[in-house]
């Protein structure tokens, strides 16, 4: 069976990283380029079924990148953006965008949408479950537990944790988790956001689970070894 191919113009950052790692379990190459590389030669683009651009391209770049690859070539076109509003995706709609994924996103369910999108059946099916050492998410049931005893988080917290464990390695800005849990981007209230946070790591840590939930200071949150916590104390708040 031939392979299934999938161009990512963008940045080589964690997004890209994760939602390879994701399309390789899935039986789908991801094959990178930055949008300098990218010419007007149907060449570049065969063996392509889809092409999503990521959201280091902006701006009139992006635009004129998604009119030239709709002129050049007839697969799917996605763009992944982040605080886009709604004219300029109007207008990417019209240069002939299929969709516009916001940010944030989990690479898990962009990898599977990718693979509905070109028609591709999934090698492996992604789990319902999340782990990180004796901590469990099940995003079906919607619960959360430590060494099998549960955990009783609110829907913010379950949202918020979900969002963490399913890219451990990215880091979330306050601005990404505020679209993701408020649908509100512009309108960051820091401290309500620290309350979670710090609400949440209480409750993993009462039942016996890491303290996995770090900060980046002046950026947002990320998941963290509980040994790479160890010292640190702008985590503890």
């Amino acid at each position: 069976m031939e392979t299934q191919r999938i161009l990512f113009v963008g940045a080589h950052d964690a997004l890209w990283t994760s939602l390879a790692e994701q399309l390789k379990l899935m039986g789908i190459d991801g094959v990178r380029k930055d949008s300098v590389h990218i010419g007007g030669r149907r060449e570049d683009f065969a063996g392509m079924r889809a092409v999503l651009i990521g959201p280091a391209v902006q701006g009139r770049e992006r635009m004129e990148l998604c009119r030239q690859l709709r002129a050049i070539s007839p697969c799917p076109l996605m763009v992944i953006a982040g605080g886009i509003e709604e004219a300029e995706e109007l207008r990417l709609v019209v240069a002939g965008v299929c969709d516009v994924i916001h940010l944030p996103l989990r690479p898990r369910v962009l990898a599977a949408q990718l693979a509905n999108r070109i028609g591709h059946s999934p090698d492996l099916e992604p789990t319902d479950h999340l782990t990180y050492e004796n901590l469990v998410l099940n995003s079906v049931e919607h619960d959360v537990s430590v060494d099998g005893s549960p955990v009783y988080l609110t829907r913010t917290e379950f949202d918020l944790l979900a969002l963490l464990m399913d890219s451990p390695k990215r880091v979330y800005t306050h601005e990404e988790l505020s679209r993701w849990i408020w649908h509100d981007p512009w309108n960051v209230d820091h401290h309500r956001l620290e309350a979670h946070v710090c609400r949440l790591r209480k409750k993993i840590l009462i039942a016996g689970g890491p303290a996995i939930i770090g900060s980046v200071r002046g950026v947002g949150y990320r998941l963290v070894a509980t040994a790479n916590l160890a010292g640190v104390p702008q985590l503890a708040g």
